[in-house]
């Protein structure tokens, strides 16, 4: 209903036929928990799916859950609690917080390790740039490129907005607006009315995909006259938005690393996996959102230190902490349909060696923790000097 741009949820069929589902889907939830009594749940939605009201009655009951990510890698969590007051996502939120800055400060005691750590996350963001150990997901920067004519005055500071799908929900806990389309909407509403920077509102790339509401379309014919707000839908390139941008905006996309890391502050409108990291501004209230894109720059943050920091994070979270089993292949741009990849994994499981699997192995550490992020034990003596 949301998805239809409908302002106010009504009673009605469609409402009725809605709730019914959701009610039917819990009934399952409870009647799958009671009967089976499972003692752990893989899924890789643990947000605003079905999966992640299963997820979270499982964990309520004493049950664990893996969450994983399917990026080229094998990126997984272990779930065995929800603290007051959050969600399995926040969870989340703080393992990986957690799990990073324990990393950092090994990395820090010693500056020989450190500076290893910091050139190899350079040459890992450069490789990532064109295109190695991107999921499929992400933008092919191959692909084509428009460097088109951003028809916004010179005069006042412009702001990137980062846009995500619109009918996607936000799928983390703390999100500072309803949803996508809302944050959308009024940022686009204080611009207009502020008048004191330009607003360049970068479509997602995979928005028309998704949205089948045209949601995107409908704000933008609403701001055609604004003088400070275009929509693009075109690839621009990174290095023209550095050029033309003094701040970036998203909720929890992968701007937010990807753009901080080129050198782009970044406001979060939300909480994501990476948002309790630091390397972003992540503004507790609306109030607090707004009055930073009022106010201006320079902006509280130490861009040069967090560039280094978000490329640290982005090696350590796509690359040396996920773990890679054979017994699951790298996605890349596998599909579930895809025949041959059953057959890969049929190989896998069959050649596999379970005691030295370094999947496995991580798993195994984690699981005795019981709440944990997974990460390979390789990453204990990663930069270390060897003789």
């Amino acid at each position: 209903m949301r998805g239809d741009r409908e302002a106010t949820v009504r009673a009605g069929r469609r409402l009725m036929h809605w709730t019914g589902k959701v009610f039917g889907f819990h009934s399952f939830t409870e009647q799958t928990l009671s009967t089976l009594r499972p003692g752990a749940f893989v899924t890789g939605h643990i947000d605003y799916c079905p999966w992640g009201h299963l997820a979270e009655a499982l964990v309520r009951r004493g049950g664990r859950v893996v969450w994983y990510r399917n990026d080229s890698r094998l990126s997984m969590h272990v779930l065995d609690r929800i603290e007051q007051g959050r969600t399995l996502n926040g969870m989340v939120r703080q393992l990986e917080s957690d799990s990073f800055k324990s990393f950092e400060s090994k990395m820090a005691a010693r500056p020989e390790r450190r500076k290893r750590a910091d050139s190899a996350a350079q040459a890992h963001f450069d490789s990532v740039s064109r295109g190695v150990g991107r999921n499929y997901r992400w933008v092919d920067p191959a692909a084509d490129v428009h460097d088109e004519p951003i028809p916004l005055a010179g005069e006042r500071p412009t702001y990137c907005l980062f846009t995500h799908t619109m009918t996607d929900q936000p799928n983390a806990d703390e999100s500072l607006f309803i949803d996508y389309l809302d944050w959308l909407e009024q940022t686009c509403q204080h611009a207009a009315e502020c008048q004191s920077y330009n607003l360049l509102v970068k479509i997602h790339p995979l928005d028309r995909a998704y949205d089948g509401s045209n949601a995107v379309d409908h704000v933008a014919e609403a701001y055609v006259d604004a003088p400070n707000i275009h929509f693009s839908r075109n690839q621009i390139a990174p290095e023209t938005i550095l050029q033309r941008c003094v701040l970036g905006i998203t909720v929890r996309g992968t701007p937010g690393i990807e753009m901080t890391a080129r050198g782009l502050p970044m406001i979060l409108a939300g909480r994501g996996a990476y948002s309790d990291a630091g390397f972003c501004m992540a503004p507790k209230t609306q109030s607090e959102y707004f009055s930073l894109l009022e106010r201006g720059g320079p902006f509280p943050i130490d861009i040069a230190e967090q560039a280094r920091r978000a490329r640290l994070f982005s090696a350590f979270d796509r690359h040396w902490s996920p773990p890679i089993t054979g017994l699951v292949p790298a996605f890349g741009n596998r599909r579930a349909n895809d025949l041959n990849l059953w057959k890969v994994v049929a190989e896998g499981v069959r050649s596999t060696c379970l005691e030295t699997d370094q999947g496995l192995r991580a798993m195994a550490a984690a699981w005795k923790t019981g709440h944990a992020k997974v990460v390979t034990r390789e990453i204990e003596d990663l930069f270390e000097e060897t003789a």
